[in-house]
């Protein structure tokens, strides 16, 4: 298994983010997108498409751990996917160490351009409007 950790600086904390399908593990910041993280730790074991959403091309799947998600488009991430513990890897912010298996853009495209917040998860913070969710899975 290859590591790919992001020197740390300071006292900062770190969430490590395992790929398992890659065999992959890296650190990301809190408030930091997985993809975002992934770019700044030289690793390549999510796919890069256009980094805000647009695209889909860095579908993953997270098996366990929680994270905030940033609106994310119907068109990629069905309501359904989401509450399977699809998101695209530019939309996520990790809250714990996350594992997740990459590679999965090329699943059930949708033509529907509806966006959603992520329902049944509840809300980050106190406003309801600021478009992030939070998930547990195990």
């Amino acid at each position: 298994m290859r590591e790919k950790l992001t020197p740390a600086t300071g006292a900062g904390q770190y969430f490590q983010i395992m790929v398992v399908n890659r065999g992959e593990k890296y650190r990301c910041r809190p408030g930091q997108s997985l993809l975002a993280s992934m770019e700044l730790a030289n690793s390549s074991c999510i796919n890069i498409g256009c980094r805000g959403g647009g695209c889909g091309v860095c579908k993953v799947r997270i098996l366990s751990g929680e994270y905030s998600c940033k609106r994310m488009s119907k068109t990629h991430i069905a309501e359904d996917q989401a509450e399977a513990g699809f998101a695209l890897a530019c939309r996520v912010m990790p809250l714990s160490d996350l594992t997740v298996e990459s590679d999965h853009c090329s699943e059930r495209p949708h033509r529907n351009t509806q966006f959603y917040s992520d329902s049944p998860a509840t809300t980050v913070g106190n406003n309801p409007s600021n478009n992030k969710s939070q998930r547990k899975f195990k």
